[in-house]
């Protein structure tokens, strides 16, 4: 039986840069979204309290927002990490709420490498690893160790590319 490796590969700092970056865009456009709401309440003259729910929203997003774009992005790159050796994924994430998830190399049934425009502007990829019943991600790893770590689960996991 092979003895559980604790996790220690931490994600990398540059991904607390695309999570705040996105974060800050999807603020962007919620507050666009109530505010253009706001404004047709005042030009259409709709109900009073229309108005009060629409400015609740906004404060309510603003403050979210300290949250999203000023903590949490922090938090989640500290306390994840993750490990990979020739039997086990193992995940390990949260502080308050924690988790830990093994994946056996025996159960990988694909390795996957994602990439979208704010991960690529940073040079970083996200692996997404699928067995039967779900799929895992390890999010914010620089490209060329994605690959490297990609190929070397694959090869672990003795996944055959088909053609």
């Amino acid at each position: 039986m092979t003895k559980l490796v604790q996790p220690t590969t931490k994600l990398s700092p540059k991904f607390i840069t695309v999570q705040r970056t996105a974060e800050l865009i999807a603020l962007g456009i919620t507050l666009a979204i109530v505010a253009a709401l706001y404004a047709a309440a005042r030009y259409f003259d709709w109900w009073e309290w229309v108005g009060f729910v629409l400015i609740g929203l906004f404060v309510l997003d603003l403050v979210y927002s300290i949250w999203s774009i000023g903590i949490a992005p922090t938090l989640y790159q500290r306390y994840f990490a993750y490990n990979v050796d020739e039997s086990y994924i193992t995940i390990e994430q949260g502080h308050l709420f924690y988790s830990q998830i093994v994946i056996p190399m025996a159960k990988v049934q694909t390795v996957k490498i994602e990439q979208g425009p704010l991960l690529k502007r940073h040079g970083l990829s996200t692996i997404e690893v699928g067995t039967m019943s779900t799929s895992h991600e390890l999010p914010g790893i620089p490209t060329k160790e994605a690959r490297a770590l990609r190929d070397q689960i694959a090869a672990y996991a003795k996944i055959e590319e088909i053609d």
